[in-house]
């Protein structure tokens, strides 16, 4: 038995195969090692609410267009 809960936690969240591990879950319960109170599915909708608002209505291949939308986004999150 781990002493520290989110090391175990942790652990079962990365034996999974390789698709199924969330990569953002797995970095948040390992926080919980430092923040025992860290609310993992609080920053986990967050991070999901933060993608969502990122996928663009209208997608496009220009570049330039592109990188405008990420600036325009990184200003309002």
């Amino acid at each position: 038995m781990d002493a520290d809960p989110a090391l175990a936690e942790f652990r079962r969240e990365v034996s999974k195969p390789d698709p199924d591990i969330d990569l953002a879950r797995a970095a948040l319960i390992l926080g919980r090692s430092e923040y025992p109170d860290l609310d993992v599915e609080a920053y986990v909708d967050r991070l999901a609410a933060l993608a969502d608002g990122a996928t663009p209505a209208r997608p496009t291949a220009d570049p330039l267009e592109r990188l405008h939308r990420l600036r325009d986004f990184a200003r309002k999150a």
